[in-house]
């Protein structure tokens, strides 16, 4: 009988044991157990010009580019840009000279950079805008003239029914002037409709429900449309723009498409007569709130889809009443933190990228939770 209880007060123990493992682990996976930032080989002793740090990614053949003012990294010199196939950094041919390079797109089998970038090298001369086809840098036509002399380059692209939308701030190209908005074919410039205001820089592009939508700030005409608010949205459907149903009271920096709706960042507080704070969603027909958004200083610059959540970069430390620095994530329905988030000061996040199932975090700063990272980090779910 004594041999029995023995037996049976054991096997209570154990069970109490695994029930208590368990346990422990259900609640650590909500605080963030397996989720760790983790510094990215090479990068400790990254150097960049005046203006920029690691600005945008893209994955081309298997490896992970990254643009921005990046002079050296892993003790490659780089010009403007550089690749990295998980354990090793090289630079892109010989570089982009001098300048930024603010945004990435492949199209038709070749990486596009776009920036405020200059670039001449033997028979290759650029302003703004170039082409890597995996072996050398080429030429996009004749580049970009300058809208006014300071800060003027290419700030994003969306490729649309088979075209290279271009947006920024610039004059044209060449003889096809089509002020800060521009399409390339692979082979031939063309104007997009009317030309647009002298002081709409374009921002953003994204294609959303066979429409490319475009964001800009303050100006009072876009596409022979008379613009009401400081803000512009509109939509282009391959042959005229329209407006959009209501308008917003800031500029829109950034767009992004996330569980079918696209997602809207900027500097406006309401759209319509919906507050907002700085971040909303469109499903086509309506705009949401995404929780009570930035209700604070700072704003969104980046998106970026990990794992099935909507990571969001910026300047804020506060989003949907979250205490939070820098970045966030959302479900669709609440806003969380990213593990310990302990940066250094006067960081910004500007990108994300996916590579290798692992979300690189690309931006101003030395360190992020913790772990001492320049410009660049990854976030690693196990």
């Amino acid at each position: 009988m004594f041999i029995l209880e023995k037996n049976i007060m054991e096997t209570y123990r154990m069970i109490r044991r695994m029930a208590l493992v368990v346990i422990l682990t259900l609640v650590l996976s909500q605080i963030g157990f397996g989720q760790n930032w983790n510094a990215v080989p090479g990068t400790d002793n990254l150097r960049y010009g005046i203006f920029g740090g690691a600005e945008c990614f893209a994955v081309y053949k298997d490896v992970l580019y990254v643009g921005g003012g990046i002079r050296t990294v892993g003790d490659v010199s780089t010009g403007c840009m550089a690749k990295f196939n998980g354990k090793t950094w090289s630079a892109v041919g010989s570089g982009l000279s001098v300048g930024v390079v603010r945004c990435l797109a492949v199209y038709k089998g070749e990486l596009y950079a776009g920036g405020t970038f200059k670039a001449k090298e033997g028979n290759f001369k650029t302003k703004h805008i170039a082409r890597w086809d995996g072996k050398s840098w080429k030429s996009v036509g004749e580049g970009f003239d300058d809208r006014m002399g300071f800060d003027d380059g290419v700030f994003c692209f969306a490729e649309y029914k088979g075209d290279l939308y271009v947006g920024g701030s610039f004059v044209g190209s060449g003889a096809v002037k089509s002020r800060n908005i521009i399409k390339w074919d692979g082979g031939n410039w063309s104007s997009v409709g009317t030309e647009m205001g002298h002081f709409q820089v374009v921002g953003c592009l994204m294609v959303y429900k066979d429409e490319l939508y475009l964001g800009s700030g303050s100006e009072t005409n876009i596409g022979g449309i008379t613009s009401v608010t400081d803000g512009i949205m509109r939509k282009w459907d391959g042959s005229k723009w329209s407006n959009m149903d209501k308008g917003v009271d800031g500029f829109v920096d950034n767009f992004y498409i996330y569980q079918d709706e696209l997602y809207v960042s900027g500097s406006f507080k309401k759209v319509g007569n919906l507050t907002v704070n700085k971040i909303a969603s469109w499903n086509g027909t309506e705009w949401k709130s995404v929780g009570s958004g930035i209700e604070s200083g700072g704003w969104v610059t980046c998106f970026g889809e990990y794992k099935g959540e909507l990571f969001v970069g910026g300047t804020f430390k506060k989003i949907g009443g979250v205490e939070t620095k820098y970045i966030a994530k959302w479900n669709g329905k609440s806003w969380s933190g990213v593990g310990v988030v302990d940066c250094s000061p006067s960081t910004s996040v500007s990108n994300f990228g996916v590579f290798m199932d692992e979300l690189y975090v690309g931006g101003a700063f030395n360190k992020m939770g913790g772990v001492k990272a320049v410009d660049i980090v990854k976030w690693v779910v196990k």
